[in-house]
């Protein structure tokens, strides 16, 4: 298995992870995986989650993992392999406190006098050149919201020095000193049929600020909203992400997956304000983002 495509990626809750080709017929899959995710060759231990095409390779040994490639009629369909290798991950990470949220993630330059939190030296290698990096990415903000809503397009106005990280989903983590980070997750219905595909660099994370759930007005403004609001709105939106963990699972297992979830997006909506982000078509709502940053 040495011989084929292994790819490395670390997250801010200071899981790491190796994701690897177990046969020949994987490799291609997790090579576009690979690229898609920004991810690069194999060069630190961790976690491997080995990629196979028949059960039978599927031997665990220790803490490895192994996802098992079902069969697809065309190449149109394999987005679908995508879906369920990541979400792999993003389920051992909401086991460590995470939740993948529908939402897309945008970076801007520290607003506030408030210092970043560095993240436990054991979360990543060279902790003090990440942190450098971190803060020069600057700091996280979601714009949740279902299809349709808008939260695409309003991820495309962002001007400089704003940078749009991703636009449907972010893979929120938490790390050993109880902050939330923001990985940016690709999305994968855009390797749909024909589609554009796309490369996102999810191992880049920012420290989160706030989320906003979008609405779409006539005028731009934010409007607070407590952390029993925050939840509610959370859950719809983790549940728009992450529904497919559940599937092929026992009923126990399924309250398990959705009672552990629940409890992180308790802990995020203690820890991160919520707001309703009224939103124009037109309008500047990043001044209004920045408002509320600003004042926190």
């Amino acid at each position: 298995m040495s011989s084929l495509p292994q790819y490395d990626l670390s997250l801010a809750d200071g899981s790491r992870w190796v994701i690897a080709a177990g046969d020949e017929t994987a490799a291609p899959i997790v090579d576009r995986l690979a690229a898609a995710m920004m991810l690069p060759l194999h060069t630190t231990p961790g976690r491997c989650l080995w990629v196979v095409s028949d059960e039978t390779a599927a031997l665990p040994t220790g803490d490895d993992l192994y996802h098992v490639l079902r069969p697809v009629t065309s190449e149109s369909e394999l987005f679908s392999y995508f879906i369920e290798i990541s979400l792999v991950i993003a389920r051992r990470a909401q086991a460590n406190g995470g939740v993948l949220l529908h939402g897309a993630l945008a970076a801007c330059p520290p607003l506030s006098p408030s210092p970043l939190i560095p993240i436990p030296s054991q979360s990543f290698d060279n902790v003090q050149s990440k942190y450098r990096e971190m803060k020069w990415v600057g700091e996280g903000v979601i714009l949740a919201a279902p299809g349709g809503t808008g939260k695409t397009t309003a991820s495309g106005r962002f001007p400089s020095p704003w940078r749009s990280l991703c636009d449907d989903a972010t893979l929120v983590v938490r790390d050993a000193a109880g902050q939330f980070w923001a990985h940016p997750w690709p999305t994968w219905s855009r390797f749909m049929a024909d589609g554009p595909g796309g490369a996102w660099n999810t191992p880049q994370a920012v420290p989160l600020r706030a989320v906003f759930f979008l609405s779409r007005n006539d005028s731009d403004r934010v409007e607070p909203v407590g952390s029993g609001q925050s939840v509610t709105l959370l859950v719809q939106t983790a549940e728009q992400a992450s529904r497919l963990m559940e599937r092929g699972q026992p009923t126990e297992q399924r309250r398990a997956i959705w009672l552990e979830r629940f409890d992180n997006l308790c802990a995020l909506a203690k820890s991160i304000p919520a707001y309703i982000l009224h939103i124009s078509l037109e309008g500047a709502f990043w001044v209004e983002i920045e408002k509320v940053i600003s004042d926190q």
